[in-house]
């Protein structure tokens, strides 16, 4: 059983550093459940590679962030394969999470516009990734520039005929660390998003509406450092701008809200699949015997037990960054 996770956003906006981060925030609630979370492989060295360099940032070694933000068009798509397994009587089923990072220049409606619209149109959730930073600093002056908020509409207005039925899209405001300490400032965050992006998501729904199909959301902050501020922006001669940071020295490297993105990921997605799976199994009304000769992979009572399992994980996840659209 597999579920898709696009990622969409700007390259260098910090998707990279968002799954490793949420990687070691929910190991540890999932191993708590009774079930395994892991990844292998090249997933595993990209992660880890990045978690040290995020460990370094937070420890004042680094702190001027290396990557170009903005759109650019020269990377190949990455995928970051994870595996949730849930132990279910004699056996235990293994639930396959795929994120799907796309270059940002394929939402510009280059060459590969159409692979873009096609990964869209075969996640089941997607992840919106919106430099924080950009979108509030400045009055918002590099948010256009950085985040590109219209070329990624255009490709999500392009496959909405395509998209699945009751799709989730999963807004996530990162390197959020400057507006997550008070209650004004995170307001001010929020309130900033909607102006920004309210429209879009709207116009979306409607579009999908207009399918008979459904769109829900939500939007959710994170730290993936936890303990680096805004500083400034250094801007070259191109008016390219790159963000600087300071590091506050009373906290160290803690990331925290990650695991909300995921969390709603597998609820959303997963609850989708698995609704599906049993209405199936329902009308077939199989017994276990016939279902495993005829080649499923995983029975109705089984689909039963893995999702009691996912609303447990998703229960005890609680953050406060999060509105639901």
């Amino acid at each position: 059983m597999k579920t898709t996770i696009a990622m969409v956003g700007p390259t260098g906006v910090g998707k990279t550093s968002l799954l490793a981060a949420m990687y070691n925030e929910f190991q540890p609630i999932v191993i708590e459940s009774g079930c395994t979370f892991f990844c292998e492989g090249g997933t595993k060295k990209a992660l880890t590679d990045r978690s040290n360099e995020l460990k370094a940032l937070a420890s004042g070694k680094k702190m001027k962030i290396a990557n170009d933000v903005g759109i650019l068009g020269s990377q190949e798509k990455r995928e970051y394969d994870f595996t949730l397994g849930v132990p279910v009587e004699k056996r235990t089923v293994d639930v396959q999470l795929q994120f799907v990072d796309m270059p940002g220049g394929w939402y510009s409606g280059g060459g590969d516009y159409k692979t873009a619209r096609d990964i869209l149109a075969n996640s089941d959730v997607t992840f919106w990734c919106i430099d924080a930073v950009a979108l509030m600093e400045e009055q918002g002056e590099y948010h256009e520039q950085i985040n590109e908020p219209r070329s990624i509409f255009d490709c999500y207005q392009n496959a909405a005929s395509t998209l699945p039925d009751d799709h989730w899209i999963q807004f996530v405001l990162i390197r959020a660390e400057s507006y997550l300490r008070g209650d004004r400032k995170r307001d001010e965050l929020f309130d900033r998003f909607h102006k920004s992006y309210e429209q879009h998501f709207s116009q979306l729904k409607h579009l999908m509406h207009s399918r008979k199909k459904t769109l829900g959301g939500s939007v959710s902050a994170v730290q993936t450092v936890g303990n680096v501020l805004f500083h400034t922006f250094d801007v070259d001669e191109n008016g390219k701008a790159k963000a600087v940071f300071r590091r506050d020295a009373s906290k160290g490297f803690s990331p925290s809200g990650c695991t909300y993105p995921i969390a709603r990921a597998l609820e959303k997605g997963l609850d989708r699949k698995l609704g599906e799976l049993i209405v199936e199994y329902e009308r077939q009304f199989l017994p276990v015997l016939v279902q495993r000769l005829l080649g499923y992979d995983i029975t109705y009572d089984e689909i039963v037990a893995v999702y009691d399992v996912l609303i447990h994980i998703t229960d005890v996840i609680e953050d406060e960054h999060h509105i639901d659209l």
